[in-house]
């Protein structure tokens, strides 16, 4: 009995020393065989050309603002206000192309009006001059186009994108150009650009806008600084120099204000001509630093108000009167009659 249970005991041992002995062994195949499987796995990169060609492949966006050729500009500001770069972007490729075939159908009418003008030499017949009235039709139909455009670039490139290659063919295709020597037919093409309304009527309406306003702007300025001098004649102890100095600043201000309104009612962008007007004031600042400084002195002098004209004082031990203040200046007369100003 006890060497059957010494022998059942050798093997067990036995056993579990074949069984610890065999996982040993194939543990390193296992692994070995993961590698092999994780080496042949294919790995996708993803490179940016590949996103590009992505993209590329993606199904273009549809403009949705060009559908109507005349749409109001107010109007399609109001289209283009949400859309994203991408969507604003399709929207200028699409007036872009509209623009395209407009300058290609006045190109195509050009040239026929030149090639009939060479064969009747320079006088006018009923085809040149349905061509030109043609023409000019044409032209006002792209002066809609472009505006359009031009209000779709805006929106563009607030939001980050590029206009610069629309804008500058928009601006070649949209200059007037004249023959000077065919004398009766220019008379048509103004006639009929008169008469069109994205031409003369246009126009028209354009100078009566800047008219208006300008006449309304001088009107109301020296209205305006009458009001603040009554204001400020009811603060106490206030300069007459100081209340004269921002009567004439209102008054300015309010015609300034008219110019630009003036501008920006027959479509001119303010922002390029406030930047050029902001560049040349720092430009101005810095160089001229030391007037700037008498010029503020000035001004404190007129808020302060330590003296007055006809006041005496005492300057470097001489005695004299106050004879004039300015922002640039204050000039003393001394005892003598002798003038002295000083910065």
């Amino acid at each position: 009995m006890r060497k059957f249970v010494v022998l059942f005991k050798f093997q067990v041992l036995a056993a579990t020393s074949l069984i610890s002995l065999s996982a040993a062994l194939s543990l390193p195949a296992l692994a070995q065989g993961d590698a092999v499987e994780a080496e042949a796995a294919p790995v996708e990169v993803v490179t940016p050309a590949a996103e590009d060609d992505a993209a590329a492949d993606a199904e273009p966006l549809e403009a949705i603002t060009a559908d109507n050729p005349e749409i109001p500009t107010d109007q399609l500001e109001i289209l283009l206000k949400p859309l994203p770069q991408e969507q604003v972007q399709a929207e200028a490729e699409a007036w872009y192309g509209l623009l395209q075939e407009k300058a290609q159908e006045i190109s195509d009418l050009e040239f026929d009006i030149k090639i009939r003008e060479e064969d009747i030499g320079g006088a006018v017949d009923s085809a040149k001059e349905q061509n030109v009235v043609a023409v000019t039709g044409l032209k006002t139909e792209q002066t809609t186009l472009v505006s359009r455009l031009n209000t779709v670039l805006t929106d563009l490139e607030s939001k980050g994108g590029d206009p610069t290659l629309y804008r500058q063919y928009s601006d070649t295709v949209s200059g007037l150009e004249f023959n000077i020597t065919d004398t009766e037919g220019l008379g048509l093409r103004f006639t009929t650009w008169l008469q069109s309304e994205e031409g003369g009527i246009r126009w028209g309406l354009n100078l009566l806008k800047v008219g208006g306003i300008l006449i309304a702007a001088t009107f109301i300025a020296p209205r305006a600084g009458k009001v603040t001098d009554l204001a400020l004649a009811r603060i106490e102890n206030i300069s007459n120099l100081f209340r004269g100095f921002i009567v004439m600043i209102v008054k300015r201000s309010v015609l300034v204000v008219g110019g630009l309104l003036a501008l920006a009612s027959i479509g001119v962008n303010l922002g390029p001509i406030l930047a050029v007007v902001g560049g040349a004031s720092f430009v101005l600042a810095f160089a001229l630093q030391s007037n700037l400084g008498n010029f503020a002195s000035g001004l404190m002098l007129l808020v302060n108000k330590p003296f007055d004209v006809g006041d005496e004082v005492k300057v470097a031990g001489y005695w004299a009167y106050v004879d004039s203040i300015s922002l640039a200046s204050t000039k003393l007369k001394d005892f003598s009659g002798n003038i002295v100003t000083l910065p």
